[in-house]
């Protein structure tokens, strides 16, 4: 078990975590900005640092550097973003700390959400429907006629990432 995790995300998903390791003993370190001063995840972190820019600096480096500074053995990423970034996984490993969630070869296979569920149905798992390739912003006519062929309600979603 880990004395002491970075929690490397904000808001709700902070929140959440932040509980769960007050729930087993675990020092939680949240980050902020400027605008997260007074908000729930800081309050409820038994250590916190500013994020070193005003913008919110959210570079992997960043959360390296601070959870060492920190004394952090883990970084829990929460969602999206790092949770989704094999090389932010690997330099966790080199730097030595624990990635709270699923190994860099594990995230590389699942983040493209079209080969996923190609893979998952061919495992014989329902998948919804669903295009079977994915489209950039300028090809908005592809896009309705693929739309019009998987059907409404529709939601559009990035394929790969977060």
């Amino acid at each position: 078990m880990f004395k002491k995790i970075l929690i490397a995300n904000r808001g709700e998903i902070a929140v959440r975590i932040a509980r769960t390791c007050r729930d087993l003993g675990i020092t939680s370190v949240a980050v902020y900005d400027a605008s997260d001063v007074g908000s729930l995840h800081v309050r409820l972190a038994d250590e916190c640092v500013p994020l070193p820019d005003a913008l919110g600096d959210t570079s992997g480096e960043t959360f390296i550097a601070i959870a060492r500074a920190a004394g952090a053995e883990a970084i829990h990423p929460g969602y999206g973003f790092l949770a989704e970034d094999p090389a932010f996984i690997r330099a966790c490993d080199a730097a030595g700390l624990a990635f709270v969630g699923p190994p860099a070869d594990v995230v590389e296979l699942l983040r493209n959400k079209i080969a996923t569920l190609a893979r998952a149905a061919a495992a014989g798992f329902a998948t919804p429907a669903h295009s079977e390739r994915a489209f950039n912003a300028d090809e908005l006519d592809a896009l309705r006629e693929a739309a019009a062929q998987v059907g409404y309600p529709l939601v559009i979603k990035s394929c790969r990432g977060g």
